[in-house]
């Protein structure tokens, strides 16, 4: 069964940034042509187009090497941030400092008021149900703090390996993550991908179209490295209003009601 999103529930980004944990979901509906078409495929395949892309929550406490401001939220993502007008809110990678097309970090205070334009574009908060940052009962302090160290060391390889990746372009891979028909095509040409890496003495799996990611894509391989989806789940299956209970092929709602952030008073 599919989350009630309860469009009522708004807070200032000031009074709940506070409040958001490393990996938690942050979700976003969009007001340019590529939001749209994803909004538009989510609502004809599974009835709701509340989101059309997500990240996850970042801190300094899971970057500590990547020079980040403490207090700061950042947002993981596999999206568009070119500087084109109208298509994109031009907020760079804070890693490279220029726009990239693909797996980036970026500052999430800025993103916001440069994304919501109309009322149309939303912002939301997901807190994680069984976030692996959050003090688990009974654990003492020197116990979280050893855990959290290890959190960070091990995000900290995830990021390497995944930041600068391509988005995916793919159609038939896209079209995959939505209708289930597409997925045989879609191994296929992933398979033949892979024939001709191997053929040309490639030994890395994750290179090329075949690692191309997918911004649900992206937070689903993270939520699955941390133990929060079934490792026989096919990430590349999952679009952004799944992570809502609206996925057909079994992923469990890994999130709270989103609470949307007021594009003002920050």
């Amino acid at each position: 069964m599919s989350q009630k999103i309860d469009y009522n529930n708004i807070i200032s980004y000031s009074e709940i940034k506070g409040k958001i944990l490393p990996f938690d979901l942050i979700a976003f509906r969009g007001g340019d042509i590529i939001s749209g078409i994803i909004a538009k495929l989510e609502n004809n395949q599974v009835g709701m187009d509340a989101f059309s892309h997500v990240g996850i929550a970042v801190t300094s406490d899971i970057l500590p090497k990547m020079n980040l401001i403490s207090g700061r939220i950042y947002i993981f993502e596999s999206t568009l941030s070119y500087n084109i007008p109208g298509e994109t809110d031009g907020v760079p990678d804070v890693i490279t400092g220029s726009g990239e097309l693909g797996v980036q970090l970026r500052d999430l205070e800025e993103i916001i008021p440069r994304y919501i334009t109309d009322e149309k574009c939303h912002v939301a908060w997901c807190k994680l149900i069984n976030n692996p940052y959050e003090r688990k009962e009974r654990e003492s302090d020197e116990d979280l703090k050893f855990r959290r160290i290890n959190i960070s060391k091990k995000f900290s390889k995830i990021f390497k390996r995944y930041h600068g990746r391509m988005y995916e372009m793919d159609l038939i891979s896209l079209f995959g993550s939505i209708f289930p028909r597409v997925r045989k095509l879609r191994t296929a040409q992933d398979d033949i991908c892979n024939l001709i890496k191997k053929f040309w003495g490639s030994n890395d799996p994750d290179s090329g179209p075949v690692g191309w990611q997918f911004c649900s894509e992206l937070v689903a391989n993270i939520y699955q490295e941390f133990g929060l989806i079934s490792k026989d789940f096919d990430t590349k299956d999952v679009i952004p209003i799944d992570f809502f209970g609206c996925d057909e092929d079994g992923l469990p709602i890994l999130v709270q009601s989103p609470v949307f952030i007021k594009d003002w008073d920050y």
